[in-house]
């Protein structure tokens, strides 16, 4: 693309995830499986232009993938954060998709039961 041509942003986003996805396939050793430029959501100011996908999942999904129990929280940095220790590595569940959980259902500390969260098929049977 010449320097003088003047470009907006989703020409150039188009153009890099073209560029991306002609190096993923050139190179099949790299756990890549395609750009895709993703738009806003409807009411959302967020966008995300460019997001790069993995080859195991070619769709990304919020959902719950893993639990651990609890050992301690630790306070972590110097902004108040915490920091959450676990008693043992995290094992595998779900996936638990947030599916039809209204926006913003996450925002915030969300109480459940070990009993539901082992029946859950979707967010909304959390709580």
């Amino acid at each position: 693309m010449p320097v003088t041509e003047t470009v907006n942003e989703w020409t150039f986003t188009g153009d890099v995830q073209s560029w991306i996805n002609e190096i993923i396939i050139a190179n099949p050793s790299l756990p890549l499986s395609h750009a895709k430029i993703e738009v806003r959501g409807k009411g959302s100011l967020k966008r995300r232009d460019l997001t790069l996908y993995d080859r195991i999942e070619t769709q990304p999904e919020s959902a719950f993938r893993h639990y651990a129990p609890e050992a301690r929280i630790e306070p972590y940095g110097e902004q108040g954060k915490l920091k959450l220790i676990f008693a043992e590595p995290a094992k595998p569940i779900g996936p638990i998709p947030f599916a039809d959980a209204p926006q913003g259902s996450m925002q915030g500390p969300r109480y459940t039961s070990f009993d539901k969260l082992m029946k859950a098929k979707k967010l909304t049977d959390l709580f």
